[in-house]
């Protein structure tokens, strides 16, 4: 005959497998989204932190070049009120400063407006990222090349998993559906990723 201690369920519960462990999403200490833009002033150049607001807000292209004239000052960080697709204003921060390697903050880039240079991710944490490798970089973060209508295309970006856009230099009113499709595009990418920040 068996023992009772035999017949006693064991009490030792097992860890959690790392595995399980991760499926577990960590909810993010700041919950607003982030949209890195090129800190540079070149002919590719065609977003930055001059002329963005006024294009992600108003739906409005401008270039840099115009908004400087009129006085808009060049700041590392500024935040924009995201009306476009949505009932209520949504708060997005902009930056063209890479955050800290080891920051989690990089959990908030959801989006980069690139200028088609791999060295403009050199400092960004991703895997290859620094040797130019952006294949694990745009999986996690949705990717927009502007160029303007008239100007050819830039061999590189062809190549990124990245959504392509022409600016016409006049024709302003085709500037807000534009605008409308990569909020779109930000939307289902933030969505497919059951992301926890607040869009």
């Amino acid at each position: 005959p068996s023992s009772s201690s035999s017949a006693r369920p064991s009490t030792h519960r097992s860890a959690p497998s790392s595995t399980q462990a991760e499926k577990k999403p960590e909810e993010p200490s700041n919950p607003r989204p982030v949209i890195m833009v090129p800190s540079g002033f070149g002919s590719n150049v065609i977003i930055n932190m001059l002329n963005v607001k006024k294009y992600l807000e108003q739906g409005s292209f401008e270039t840099w070049e115009d908004a400087q004239k009129r006085g808009v000052k060049k700041e590392s960080t500024i935040y924009i009120k995201r009306t476009l697709l949505k009932s209520h204003p949504v708060t997005y921060q902009i930056t063209d400063k890479p955050f800290p390697a080891k920051s989690k903050d990089w959990g908030r880039v959801v989006a980069v407006f690139t200028m088609g240079a791999k060295w403009q991710f050199k400092d960004w944490p991703f895997k290859g990222a620094k040797e130019g490798d952006l294949v694990d970089t745009f999986n996690k973060v949705k990717a927009f090349h502007l160029k303007f209508h008239d100007t050819p295309k830039l061999q590189e970006p062809q190549k990124w998993n990245c959504v392509h856009y022409n600016v016409h230099r006049t024709h302003r009113h085709t500037d807000r559906g534009q605008v409308e499709q990569i909020w779109k595009q930000i939307d289902l990418h933030l969505n497919a990723r059951r992301s926890k920040l607040k869009y």
